[in-house]
């Protein structure tokens, strides 16, 4: 916490700032009046941190749209990936990789439909996996994980 008396005027506040999010680097900040009462005056939002998956066997970085690593961050308590992945030979169903605790849905979230026939699909306790259709994933196939994202409580 870092806390610091502001004037305005002829009355003085103490503004109170907390970390709210290990995420990345959101601030709230509370006005606090003379009775001790809190009123939350706004959300300074930082750069969250990006951290790269650590990918299972048999995928690897698509490179050909040119974008980022894959990888995921968190900001005011939503945890979006990005980046975009190709398969090296892995067979469907394998893990493409983990999330780690506190970047993990509350519920599976499944996303079909995604190029070349694959169904990605990410469990409570952060395995991303793959499912392709037909079982055999087609060579130019990649999943792009941009856009994909959840709320964290």
């Amino acid at each position: 916490f870092r806390t610091e008396t502001v004037r305005t005027r002829n009355t003085a506040f103490r503004m109170i700032e907390c970390v709210a999010d290990t995420g990345g680097t959101p601030v709230t900040v509370f006005q606090v009046d003379g009775d001790g009462n809190a009123t939350c005056k706004y959300l300074i939002l930082g750069v969250p941190s990006l951290f790269n998956l650590t990918l299972g066997t048999d995928w690897v970085q698509y490179t050909g749209l040119g974008g980022p690593a894959p990888g995921y961050y968190k900001r005011s308590g939503i945890t979006y990936l990005r980046g975009q992945l190709a398969n090296s030979g892995a067979a469907s169903g394998s893990n493409i990789a983990t999330l780690p605790v506190g970047f993990r849905p509350i519920d599976t979230v499944t996303i079909s439909a995604i190029n070349g026939g694959i169904t990605l699909t990410i469990t409570t306790a952060g395995v991303l996996t793959s499912s392709f259709v037909p079982p055999a994933l087609p060579t130019a196939a990649y999943i792009n994980l941009h856009g994909i994202f959840w709320l964290n409580p």
